[in-house]
C-alpha cells in the first residue's frame, strides 16, 4: 500500500468519485462537496491523505493541519464525516496515518457513532498511546422507509396525523396548494429567502447571514444539479412559497440539508405540511431513507425517527505539552458547552 498527502482535491477527483460510487459513499463523502466546502469554510492547509493498492486508488481522508492541529474538513455545515475506504484494511491505514503523524492535537468532528472510520480512529489513538475525549454533538434523525405509506402513517401518533390534516384543509381553504420538486437551481434565491425567514435570520444561523455561508450553498447546489442530486422542494399557496427544503437525493436516500417557512403562515404548520408532502414523495418513488439531518429538534420527533449520534474526538499525545492542550480543550468543553452531552473515555497505558 502507497500513502501519499495532496494539498488539492482535483487531482485525485475523478478517481475519488468512482471509489464512492464504489463503495455506495453519501454525497457528503465525495470530492465536490469537500471542494465547495473548503472554499468557503477551509482554514491552514488542505491535507488530502490517499492510499492507493497498486497504483488504483482504495482510500482517501480529506484532511486539514492548522498550527498543531489535524483537523476534519468539516464543521456545523457538515451532516457528518468518514474517510472514503474500500475495506476494513484501507481505513486502518488511513486511520494510523494520523497518528503516526504525531500531530499536537487532533479535532475530527462530526463521526457518525459506530462506523469503521470512527472505531478505526479510536483504535489507532489507544494504539498510539493518546489521551481521548469525544463530544457527543448531535443525535441525528432519520427515518428508514420500509413498507408503504399507509402503513408509515398510520403508525405515527392518530393527535399528530388529525392535525397535520386539519391544517391541510384550512390550507386548501385559503386558496390553491400546490407542491413542488425542482431539481436545478432556478428556485435557488426562492429557496434561500425562506430559508432566512423568521428565528434563523434573527440568530445569524440562515445561509444568507454570511457570504461565504451563501458561498457554499450556491456552489454545493451547482455541483448537485449538475450530477442530478439536487432538490429543491416549495410548499405553495396560489404560486407564494410558504416552505421550503434545500436537499440532496441519491442512493435511494433524502438528504434534507436546510429548509424554512414563510412566517406568516405558520398558522398551517407549512413546514411539516411539506414534510409529510416529501415523506409521501420517497415511499412513492421507493426511496430507502429520509435522512432530516441536523440534531433531533422537537419537531423531527413527531415522525418518530431513529437517531444516530455524532462524535466530536479530540486526541493529544501524553506530554507535558499534549496534557496542558488536553486540559484547555476539556475545560472548554466542560465549561464553554454545560448543556452537551460528553463521554470522556481516557486510553489506557
Amino acid at each position: 500500500m502507497d500513502l501519499q498527502t495532496l494539498d488539492a482535491i482535483a487531482p485525485v477527483a475523478p478517481e475519488w468519485d468512482e471509489l464512492a460510487t464504489l463503495v455506495g459513499a453519501s454525497p457528503f463523502l465525495r470530492p465536490g462537496w469537500f471542494e465547495a466546502w473548503w472554499r468557503s469554510f477551509g482554514r491552514g492547509r488542505l491535507r488530502i491523505v490517499t492510499l492507493r493498492r497498486g497504483g488504483r486508488l482504495a482510500g482517501v481522508a480529506a484532511l486539514a493541519r492548522h498550527w498543531g492541529t489535524t483537523l476534519a474538513a468539516a464543521n456545523v455545515h457538515s451532516p457528518e464525516f468518514e474517510f472514503l475506504a474500500e475495506d476494513l484494511t484501507a481505513e486502518r491505514a488511513l486511520a494510523e496515518h494520523v497518528f503516526e503523524q504525531r500531530p499536537l492535537h487532533t479535532s475530527l468532528c462530526y463521526l457518525p457513532e459506530g462506523t469503521r472510520t470512527t472505531d478505526e480512529l479510536y483504535r489507532a489513538a489507544r494504539d498510539h498511546r493518546r489521551r481521548l475525549l469525544t463530544v457527543v454533538m448531535q443525535s441525528s434523525p432519520y427515518l428508514e422507509l420500509d413498507g408503504d405509506w399507509d402503513r408509515f402513517e398510520r403508525g405515527l401518533s392518530a393527535k399528530f396525523v388529525k392535525d397535520l390534516r386539519r391544517r391541510r384543509r384550512a390550507l386548501e381553504q385559503a386558496g390553491r396548494v400546490s407542491v413542488e420538486v425542482a431539481d436545478g437551481t432556478e428556485g435557488l434565491d426562492e429557496a434561500f429567502r425562506i430559508e432566512a425567514s423568521g428565528w434563523k435570520d434573527r440568530r445569524g444561523t440562515a445561509i444568507l447571514s454570511k457570504p461565504k455561508t451563501r458561498r457554499f450553498y450556491e456552489d454545493v447546489a451547482a455541483w448537485a444539479a449538475g450530477r442530478g442530486y439536487l432538490r429543491l422542494a416549495f410548499l405553495r399557496l396560489d404560486g407564494k412559497p410558504l416552505a421550503a427544503q434545500y436537499a440532496l437525493e441519491d442512493g435511494g436516500r433524502w438528504y434534507f440539508l436546510k429548509g424554512g417557512v414563510d412566517p406568516e403562515a405558520r398558522r398551517f404548520a407549512p413546514g411539516k405540511l411539506l414534510v409529510h408532502a416529501m415523506l409521501e414523495r420517497a415511499f412513492g418513488r421507493g426511496l430507502t431513507s429520509f435522512e432530516f439531518l441536523g440534531d433531533a429538534e422537537p419537531w423531527k420527533l413527531d415522525w418518530q425517527p431513529e437517531t444516530r449520534e455524532l462524535l466530536l474526538q479530540h486526541s493529544f499525545p501524553r506530554t507535558p505539552l499534549g496534557v496542558g492542550w488536553n486540559s484547555a480543550v476539556s475545560a472548554w468543553r466542560i465549561v464553554g458547552l454545560p448543556l452537551a452531552r460528553r463521554t470522556l473515555e481516557w486510553a489506557r497505558g
